[in-house]
């Protein structure tokens, strides 16, 4: 996903409206013998979490845009089965030429207690199933899913032929409705 968005985003961008939701179908806890202490599990484990809650400050705290350049360069590069993450944060942040640096405290500071809970919950959409999860015009089925993850080719015509934009991007015209 984070190739397929990285090379077309910028293209799509005046069309189409991205919500990336960091933590997915990871699961919360209230540690009941730490009373302020709240945690999460992630399929793939702490370092899944911990770019999570990267990925979730990068998007309180950046622009859009730029949290959408970060993140799209994280998911491309990063292996979660590697216990590198801050490593690929200040690789992608250099990349991309974001400052990280709201990002990286928030990540150390912010995301102990209840207002981690709170801004998963908040990022979250409920019904979330798998992810990557595609919705197109408030539409999820099997077919967007696949469609979307295809190709960068794939996407960008679902979403160009989705459109109901009267000035559709350049990149649009290469495909027939």
């Amino acid at each position: 996903l984070g190739q397929i968005l990285r090379n077309v985003y910028s293209h799509l961008e005046p069309i189409l409206n991205l919500k990336l939701v960091p933590f997915g179908t990871s699961e919360s806890y209230h540690a009941t013998s730490w009373p302020d202490r709240y945690g999460f599990i992630c399929k793939n484990g702490i370092d899944e979490c911990t770019n999570n809650i990267f990925q979730a400050c990068s998007l309180q705290n950046l622009t859009n845009e730029d949290a959408v350049k970060l993140i799209t360069c994280i998911s491309s590069v990063i292996d979660v089965s590697e216990h590198m993450t801050d490593i690929f944060w200040r690789f992608c942040g250099r990349v991309t030429d974001v400052d990280i640096t709201l990002p990286l405290t928030c990540e150390e500071t912010r995301w102990s207690g209840e207002g981690s809970l709170l801004a998963m919950q908040a990022l979250t959409p409920k019904g979330l199933t798998s992810t990557p999860y595609f919705l197109l015009n408030k539409v999820h089925s099997s077919e967007i899913q696949h469609a979307a993850l295809r190709s960068p080719l794939s996407f960008t015509k679902l979403i160009c032929n989705a459109s109901t934009a009267t000035n559709k991007p350049k990149i649009c015209s290469v495909f027939k409705e």
